[in-house]
Formats: structure tokens, sequence, C-alpha cells
């Protein structure tokens, strides 16, 4: 499963650079902060990578770790 994601998240910085590619074509200048945006807002719009989503599951894996060596 984590492969898969690894390959989106890949796919998502892929799609930035193309639109600051196209942007700094079409206007003359860099444009990187126009693709870090767009990497930055498909991340955000994925449910599995939504920080609200990722959050609790490691809160959750730390309680369970942290259980484990307590006893």
């Amino acid at each position: 499963m984590w492969y898969i994601l690894k390959f989106i998240l890949i796919f998502y910085a892929i799609i930035g650079i193309i639109i600051q590619l196209v942007f700094g074509q079409l206007t003359g200048l860099e444009q990187g902060s126009i693709g870090l945006l767009t990497f930055i807002f498909l991340v955000e719009i994925d449910p599995r990578f939504k920080y609200a989503y990722i959050l609790p599951n490691i809160k959750q894996k730390k309680k369970t770790l942290n259980g484990e060596n307590n006893e």
C-alpha cells in the first residue's frame, strides 16, 4: 500500500513541475511557488494524505509503541 502512496506523491510532484514549467514559459518568469502550491494543493485534497487523517494515525502508532515498551 505504501508504494502506491509514494507513486502518487511522485505523480503530484510531476504535475506541479509541469505546471511550473508551463507558467514559466508563458510569463517568461520563474514560477517556483506555483509548482509548490500546486503540489501542496493536490496532496491536501487527496483524502489519503490529509493531515487530519495522518496525524491521528501517527498518535495511535506512538501510543501502541509506548504501550508495548512499558510492558
